[in-house]
């Protein structure tokens, strides 16, 4: 049995040496990063919201696949013009340009029809989560340097 004498010896068996259960783990946060950070959520809470809305009338809104693109892909095919167009363009500039000619047909597709509302997702989802992040990171005090110190 240990005596109350014998609490007062054992190193952290204080009671004010105990942490409390329901303490903050980091520092008591300024009311200027407190600002910020309920800044930074309500901005992320914007950006997700207006994201996913237009993500979600661009996506209703867009046709499958609408008539003129029917039309072109239909003569392109049949004509066998891409074959030939890409034998052009890896005579003129190689094999790089036949592969930055795929890269910027792909990128200008993202933002038509039905791929516009994947896109506007995929970036309202990377603006929230971004600040979220990066109020998220208030939280913690910034690193000391301890290089300036000299040592002792």
């Amino acid at each position: 049995m240990v005596g109350a004498s014998d609490q007062d010896r054992i190193p952290g068996s204080a009671p004010e040496a105990r942490p409390r259960l329901n303490a903050p783990l980091h520092p008591v946060m300024s009311a200027r990063d407190q600002r910020h950070q309920r800044r930074l959520r309500w901005l992320g809470t914007v950006i997700l919201v207006a994201g996913l809305t237009a993500a979600g009338i661009a996506y209703h809104r867009a046709r499958s696949d609408d008539w003129a693109t029917a039309l072109v892909r239909a003569g392109t095919l049949a004509s066998g013009n891409a074959k030939r167009a890409e034998n052009e363009l890896k005579d003129l500039g190689g094999k790089a340009n036949v592969l930055a000619t795929d890269f910027q047909d792909w990128f200008t597709s993202l933002w038509h029809r039905r791929r516009l509302a994947g896109t506007l997702v995929v970036l309202s989802l990377a603006g929230a989560g971004a600040c979220f992040f990066l109020a998220h990171l208030l939280n913690y005090p910034p690193a000391s340097d301890h290089r300036a110190d000299p040592p002792t």
